[in-house]
């Protein structure tokens, strides 16, 4: 129930005041030190005197006489609904966890200030449907589920309406024996819509690979809790299970235990109560990750936690099945059994609610020692008078003999995690895809999209040959003939596909760009052969007759780098008719590859036919995706069009690729910067990447990489994931995160995709 007697008005206005001033606080790491020197100050408001306890054992006086302290940034719930404390520079090991305990207590005291401001506003209608949520003195009602939605009931206050020390060492435990009451919002995350199971043009089915990770990453990265929670996730739809390891706080960030006179333990209980509530919220926290893994979707069956230090360690595993937390779990949280405070120093009692399938604590949390990167000198020092019980406030009716669970295995273990086998690289799965990814790709199978391992000659050979000087040039040209010869037989498709034409690619991207190729777009003369290779099949549908992507196979890497080898060594002999009969067929070979472009355009520039190098560049555009390939053809296209004398255009080129990624983007940076130096340069050079833009459109230069390019990585990276293939769709991922930057759900997808739960 919530207390009858309402906090002072006058002390709701100093939590919000203290709050709102180190948020807004110009110089966030000083205004954080001054306010931690007031944890003893006699004129010190009982809520200014916490908070600053709270900083003051935390550490971040240390912060006082580095350089770090003016260059840290505070950012708002707004960054993973958690407050953020970042730095200009690299942070040692140690800093790191310095900053860390701080933003614990920093979390603390801002949950603290929701429920102070929740119980003022919210005093006559808390209930689950029509709430008022405050932060900062602005009303709003919660995005996501946390602990702000779950309306923590305020300990009793005396006559005097104004709280003690206690009364907010209380309130702090109470925020967080309430982290799990949100759970069974948490769960019903699986019927509601999911922003991002459509990406740009493409979407995923419901209940699909991609639905379930997009989902739960938006429900572990929207969790507002009031203590460091960093997480890594897996999904496996066809096994129908989600597992989630995520970060634990030490010990030493929960609330300070005040009731130790008043216990019938020694005077040193309050230290012996730390473990048993460390290990009581990482339970509850481990209930409120399950119904996230629930909550991903509805066919999840089997939910895996593994709770692990900021270092990495993992301190306790367990697994829950879908019915059975159901009727256990789900009902504790809506009964409020799980949130109550009795269970504060019990967590066996705990676990006895939650009934896992399987509970193992791995390490003797009580040690805390390696949990987190400690400072060296203590950051205690606390007045022992701080925290003196209150007759206002009746202490907990902690059991005699609190029992701990540390070590102890509960059921039988499902999987072993550490010999988890390894997920299936690109190269080795055979499976077949679907008829909607080979349609997008031109590929049968699964391993006919890599595109990274190595294979045919020796590379060092190669690169030995192509180094070599000009005497010894000949003999370099002959034994890379010998070695395309070889190569050259040993070319043919898979058997299931002797109509297959082989391709190769130099990265993922340039391998879904073969998708944008069509028998209409003139690419070019130079890549006129890889057109005659009928990239199109006319195909029957019913009685018409459809075109369609032919198949593709890979060739071998030693077998494009040898053509390229041997164009370069004739360049080098000054012979452009050799160097360009290899670079051509480097290009029919592989016509998405930007190598390819670079070489003939330098060929053609060595002869002093700048139009017709630029106009290969150009063509190279057509199917460049990647920032980096994107900025590497820009960069030269814009020296070539400054020797043709377009230097408008030349400009803009360079100050658009200026904004992209890679080498070529900082190259493209160094030479604006020296053009802004130089007398009558086309203004645009101080003009944006978006005005550069503009005249690139006005002179019909491509804008790379195109909406058509986006949205065909969007379906890769969807169609690869709903196929069970996450390696084969993780650069796919990675590349939508580069398209659309400070989207930590698509980035929290791609690192599922890529790693898994493995660091």
């Amino acid at each position: 129930m919530q207390a009858t007697l309402q906090l002072d008005p006058f002390e709701t206005g100093i939590v919000r005041q203290l709050v709102t001033a180190l948020v807004t606080a110009q110089k966030p790491g000083r205004a954080l030190c001054d306010l931690a020197r007031r944890h003893n100050a006699p004129d010190a408001e009982v809520f200014e005197r916490y908070a600053a306890t709270l900083l003051h054992e935390s550490g971040v006086e240390h912060l006082a006489n580095t350089p770090l302290v003016d260059s840290l940034s505070l950012e708002g719930p707004g960054y993973g609904n958690l407050a953020h404390l970042s730095a200009k520079s690299g942070l040692s090991l140690a800093l790191h966890g310095l900053l860390l305990d701080v933003e614990d207590a920093l979390g603390r005291i801002m949950a603290i200030a929701d429920a102070v401001e929740d119980a003022a506003l919210n005093a006559a209608q808390a209930d689950a449907t029509a709430m008022r949520i405050t932060f900062m003195g602005v009303d709003r009602r919660p995005k996501t589920p946390s602990y702000r939605s779950a309306l923590v009931d305020l300990p009793q206050i005396g006559s005097s309406s104004r709280p003690s020390m206690v009364f907010y060492n209380e309130l702090d435990w109470r925020i967080l024996d309430n982290v799990s009451s949100i759970g069974h919002t948490v769960f019903q995350s699986c019927i509601r819509p999911n922003a991002r199971q459509a990406v740009l043009q493409a979407k995923a089915p419901n209940g699909s690979d991609w639905d379930v990770r997009t989902r739960l990453a938006t429900i572990l990265d929207g969790l507002e809790l009031p203590l460091h929670f960093a997480y890594r996730f897996d999904c496996d739809v066809e096994r129908r299970t989600a597992t989630v390891a995520f970060s634990v706080p030490p010990a030493s960030s929960l609330p300070k235990v005040p009731f130790a006179s008043e216990l019938p333990q020694s005077p040193n209980c309050s230290n012996a109560l730390v473990p048993a509530a460390h290990e009581s919220y990482i339970l509850r926290l481990m209930c409120l990750v399950a119904c996230a893994c629930f909550g991903s979707g509805r066919h999840i069956e089997h939910a895996y936690l593994l709770a692990e230090t900021e270092g990495g360690q993992l301190v306790a595993e367990c697994a829950f099945d879908r019915d059975a937390f159901v009727r256990t779990v789900l009902v504790s949280v809506d009964d409020k059994s799980l949130s109550d405070r009795s269970l504060r120093f019990n967590p066996r009692r705990l676990a006895e609610l939650m009934s896992p399938r399987w509970l193992s604590f791995r390490v003797d949390i009580a040690q805390d020692a390696g949990l987190r990167a400690r400072r060296s000198t203590s950051a205690s020092g606390k007045s022992q008078d701080s925290f003196q019980p209150s007759k206002s406030l009746e202490p907990l009716d902690i059991p005699e003999h609190t029992s701990r669970i540390a070590g102890v295995l509960l059921g039988a273990r499902p999987i072993d995690f550490d010999e988890a086998p390894a997920r299936i690289s690109v190269a080795d799965d055979a499976r077949k895809l679907d008829d909607s990814l080979v349609r997008l790709f031109g590929a049968l199978r699964i391993k006919d999209l890599d595109t990274r391992r190595y294979f045919g000659e020796n590379a060092n050979l190669i690169e030995e040959a192509r180094s070599s000087s000009r005497e010894t040039i000949l003999a370099a040209i002959a034994q890379l003939e010998t070695v395309v010869a070889r190569l050259e037989n040993e070319v043919h498709p898979f058997d299931d596909n002797a109509s297959a034409r082989p391709l190769y690619c130099g990265n993922p991207l340039s391998r879904i760009a073969v998708a944008l190729l069509a028998d209409e777009l003139a690419i070019g003369n130079q890549a006129q052969a890889f057109l005659d290779g009928n990239y199109f099949e006319d195909v029957p549908v019913g009685d018409r007759r459809h075109k369609r992507p032919a198949t593709f196979f890979r060739v071998p890497n030693a077998l494009f780098d040898a053509h390229m080898g041997l164009a370069d060594l004739y360049l080098r002999l000054g012979d452009f008719g050799g160097a360009a009969s290899h670079a051509d067929y480097c290009m029919s070979l592989a016509p998405t590859t930007v190598a390819t472009y670079l070489l003939k355009a330098d060929i053609l520039g060595q002869q002093h036919r700048y139009a017709q190098a630029a106009n290969v560049l150009i063509a190279g555009l057509n199917c460049a995706i990647s920032k980096r390939d994107c900025s590497l053809l820009y960069y030269h296209l814009g020296l070539l069009y400054w020797r043709m004398d377009k230097k408008e255009d030349a400009v803009a080129l360079q100050v658009y690729a200026s904004s992209l990624h890679g080498e070529f983007a900082d190259k493209a940076r160094e030479a604006v910067a020296n053009l802004r130096k130089q007398p009558d340069v086309p203004v645009i050079v101080h003009a944006s990447p978006q005005a550069a833009v503009r005249q690139l459109m006005r002179s019909r230069i491509p804008i790379a990489p195109t909406n058509e390019a986006r949205n065909l990585i969007a379906s890769a990276a969807i169609g690869l994931s709903c196929a069970n293939a996450p390696l084969a769709a993780a650069p796919y991922a990675e590349a939508l995160v580069a398209y659309l930057p400070s989207d930590r759900i698509l980035e929290a997808t791609f690192k599922s995709l890529r790693h898994g739960i493995r660091t």
